[in-house]
This record gives structure tokens, C-alpha cells and sequence, in this order.
């Protein structure tokens, strides 16, 4: 049996699998709350993002602005920087991940994500043990498809082949109770006859999946 999602000591909360995306449990999932120490996560993603699209690199420096000096937020996390310090993207990034210091103001790849107005209205008090609620006890995701696995071959008409391998445009996961994925029955459905010419990626199908 799968019990009710969790009451904890929080004004909001949502669970949700990575890989499928599916919503386990929530409370109050569309109240605007401060964001606080996600904050931190959006902008080491933001790094990330920049660094993966070639407009950063973690050997580049950032100028600290007198805005952006830890010692304005007493109450923060600190990596004890100066005003005018110029620090590599990758000490920034360790200041964020490991010392969860923060950027205020707009500075070259810093967001307006700063101190006491969006961090102290969230809290952190009984964060860690609350969280130990959510465990993923009761559920489990497991990869039914595979993006790239052949999963049947068809015939195809007017083409150079006879017959072509169908696969899904992406990998498909599952988020069910536990022990339920034994139980799955995964169908597919394909539009026939497949005639020449045919796109990689062209939609020829469908994928169902039955619970039972």
C-alpha cells in the first residue's frame, strides 16, 4: 500500500522524478515562497549552461563589485572576498557549491539573486530532517524504452531496403509503485504500410504502456 504524501513541516513542497518528470507527491506546489538557497542552484546551472555553450570558461575572472561584498550580509555564507578581488569562475563555482556563498547584484554572470530579501524569508531550520521524508520508498523509476534500441523491424515499400528498425525518439521512463514495473505491458502500434522515402526522427508509431 502507498501511503499519503508526507506532512512536513514546510510551507511547500515538490517531489518529482528526474528522468520522466512525474509529480510523487507536492503541497502547495503553485505558492510563490522565497527561493533561498535555490538561488545558489540556478546560478551554478546558469555557469554550467554558459560553460557548455562556449561563452565561459572556469579560467575566467569576475571583477567582485562593492554590491556583491559578503560583508554587507552578516548573516550569510562567505568565501571572504574582497571588493575589486578578481576570482576564476571555478573558485566562484566552489564558493557557491561547497562554501554556499552568495552573489548579489548583476554582476557579469551573476543573476539579482542576493541576501537577506529572498534567502531569510525561506528559512533553513529543520530543512535536512524534513527532507529525509521524501525518499523515494514507496516508488521506483525504471527505463522501460531505450532511445536507439532497435524494437522491431517493419516492412518498408518503394525503398532501396525492404525493411527498416524502429526505435522511440527518446528514452522512456516509468515512476511506479515498486514492484508494479514487473507488471508493465509496453505495446507499440505502427501506422502501416511504411512507404519510401522515410526521415530519421519521422513519427511512424506509437509506444503504450499498460499498468494493468
Amino acid at each position: 500500500m502507498i501511503p499519503d504524501a508526507p506532512a512536513i513541516n514546510a510551507k511547500g513542497y515538490v517531489l518529482m522524478d528526474y528522468e520522466s518528470g512525474e509529480i510523487i507527491a507536492s503541497s502547495n506546489p503553485d505558492e510563490e515562497l522565497a527561493p533561498a538557497s535555490l538561488t545558489k542552484m540556478m546560478t551554478a546551472y546558469v555557469i554550467g549552461q554558459e560553460i557548455n555553450n562556449g561563452r565561459l570558461a572556469f579560467d575566467d575572472t569576475v571583477t567582485i563589485r562593492q554590491t556583491a561584498w559578503p560583508r554587507n550580509f552578516p548573516d550569510s555564507s562567505k568565501m571572504f572576498i574582497e571588493p575589486s578581488d578578481e576570482i576564476s569562475v571555478a573558485n566562484l563555482s566552489r564558493g557557491i557549491m561547497v562554501q554556499s556563498g552568495k552573489f548579489c547584484g548583476s554582476g557579469r554572470y551573476a543573476p539579482d539573486f542576493c541576501g537577506d530579501g529572498y534567502a531569510k524569508p525561506a528559512g533553513t531550520s529543520g530543512r535536512k530532517p524534513q527532507t529525509a521524508d521524501l525518499w523515494f520508498r514507496f516508488f521506483e523509476s525504471t527505463e522501460q524504452v531505450k532511445i536507439g534500441e532497435a524494437l522491431m523491424t517493419e516492412k518498408l515499400w518503394m525503398g532501396k531496403d525492404d525493411m527498416v528498425e524502429l526505435t522511440v525518439a527518446e528514452d522512456i521512463f516509468t515512476v511506479l509503485p515498486r514492484g508494479a514495473a514487473k507488471k508493465l505491458d509496453v505495446e507499440y502500434s505502427v501506422e502501416t504500410p511504411i512507404k519510401a522515402p522515410i526521415e530519421a526522427g519521422q513519427a511512424l508509431g506509437t509506444v503504450s504502456l499498460d499498468t494493468g
